[in-house]
Parts: C-alpha cells; structure tokens; sequence
C-alpha cells in the first residue's frame, strides 16, 4: 500500500493512496480495491470511501492511485485526525483469470522447409548457376543466393540473361565456401569437428563478411567464444580486436581477468604474436584486469 502526503507535490492539497504490485505473478488475475478513511472506533467513513476500478494484474509495479483521496485541509480540520495520526483501510478482492487449453486436434508439423533446401543444394536438382572455387564446382540457384546475400543480388543481376551463367570466386577456401553455401540454403552450420572450429569459425567469419550475412557473422563470433581456452585465448582476442567482434572481445576479457588464466598465457608464442601485432590491445588488457 502506497501512501503520499502530497500527491507528489510539496504544496499540494491532497493526500493520495494507492496499491504498489512487488512481485510478478505467476499467472494474470484482476483486483478491485476500496480504500476508506476509518473514524474512531475504526469504521469507514463513508464521505471518505472510494472504490476502484477493476484492475488486471501481470507484472510486478504500480497497480492503481487514488491522487484525490482526502483533502489535507480537511482531514487536519476533522476529527479522524488525533495526535497527527489517522488509519486507512483498503479492502482488496483478486480474482484468478482462469486460461483453458484450447483442445488442439490438428497437430501441424514444424517447418522442414531447411531440409527441402539442402535436398536441392546436394543433389543440383533445377541449378541455374555454377560456382568455382579454388578448382572446384559448386551447382547453386541464383535467386536463392541473390534473396540471401546482397552481395550475391549485384553480382548476379547482370547476368540473369546468360545462358550459361558461371561465377569464379577468387580468394576463398573450397571447404569454407562449401560450409558457407550450406548455411546459405539452411539457416545453419553443420557439425565441425573440435579440433577444426576456431580456424573454421573465423574464415567463415571473413567469408560471411564478405557476403554480408550477419547472422553467420554471429555464429561464428559464438563459437569463437565458445573455443576460448588458455591455448587460443590470445590469438582469439587478436581475432576480435582486428575484426571488431565485440562480443568475443568482452569474453576474452572475462576469461583473462582471473590471474591464473592471465598467468598460463604470458611468455606463450600466442601471447607474443598479440604483442608484436596488436600492442595497444595489451593496454585494454591490463586494465580491464586492474578494473574493480
């Protein structure tokens, strides 16, 4: 129960009371109030009676005020008022909102439409483009990789009337286009294997900056975070300065910020490659562990 000599106001006129929620709920109900001042042998006055609305109730914070509920002017004047003290009652009814399941009778499957992609990505069923990669063919679909990539919409657009439309792309791993063509038809990664994951993660990085996809972007920031270990901590967090990974810096952070794990890297060759290649990141460094 709230309480405020002034509605908030220093000067002002009225007393106000109200209901305050503290806790969240575990499911919606409805309330419904009356605060009343009580007279001297503690029964409401009924000038003094107010009844709320019905309120629903969900989340935790201010239920409902009453800013108008007594005149200060008036209550000092009056005879509820002794020894600078009076008494409020607030009669609360809840009321549980009941929820019934719906009965489902249809059960509808979750979407597979992943699945029907690589179907067509592995078997090159109704190709319309080919792509080479360090030697390499790849049979893709172009407007499935122009919807995903903007990248790959201004390469393609010019080319959507050759008969034969063949793409060379130069710079790129065969084994990281591959990977990366396969989140392109599925919304996600195939399993790595352990020992391949940080060197993977960050050319799929590149690859999919390349390419402007920045979910793949975070995926592979993810996993990063999730290699972290005293062997690849500090040419991760080279990775994340160089790179603007923001979210893998702040893990690599964390992790240095205990001595032992700080202790176990010093003097190593990943230590010194951080060193020599990024000097200022060591700045950053040591005051993140110097930081309270």
């Amino acid at each position: 129960m709230m309480y405020c000599p002034h509605d908030h106001d220093p000067d002002g006129d009225w007393i106000s009371v109200g209901l305050n929620l503290r806790h969240t709920p575990a499911t919606n109900f409805m309330i419904r109030c009356t605060f009343s001042l009580l007279d001297d042998v503690s029964e409401p006055v009924p000038r003094y009676t107010t009844e709320c609305r019905t309120a629903t109730c969900s989340n935790k914070g201010v239920v409902m005020v009453f800013p108008t509920f007594i005149n200060r002017a008036e209550l000092e004047e009056s005879a509820y008022l002794k020894d600078d003290c009076f008494s409020v009652k607030c009669d609360i009814t809840v009321t549980k909102i009941r929820t019934e399941d719906k009965a489902q009778f249809v059960m509808v499957p979750p979407s597979d439409m992943h699945k029907q992609f690589d179907c067509i990505l592995q078997t090159g069923e109704l190709a319309d483009v080919t792509l080479e990669v360090s030697g390499e063919t790849f049979a893709a679909h172009w407007c499935l990789l122009a919807a995903r990539s903007s990248v790959f919409m201004e390469q393609f657009l010019p080319m959507k009337e050759s008969a034969d439309p063949h793409v060379q792309i130069s710079n790129m791993d065969s084994k990281v286009f591959r990977v990366m063509l396969r989140f392109i038809y599925t919304d996600s990664l195939p399993e790595l294997d352990d020992g391949e994951t940080m060197e993977m993660a960050q050319r799929l990085f590149i690859a999919a900056r390349r390419y402007n996809l920045e979910k793949l972007k975070l995926i592979c920031e993810n996993l990063l975070c999730n290699c972290i270990d005293t062997s690849k901590v500090a040419s991760a967090l080279l990775f994340a300065n160089q790179n603007g990974c923001v979210g893998l810096k702040k893990a690599c952070f964390k992790f240095l910020a205990s001595f032992e794990n700080l202790k176990a890297i010093i003097g190593s060759d990943g230590f010194e490659k951080l060193k020599t290649n990024d000097p200022n990141i060591l700045e950053e460094l040591v005051a993140n562990v110097n930081a309270p």
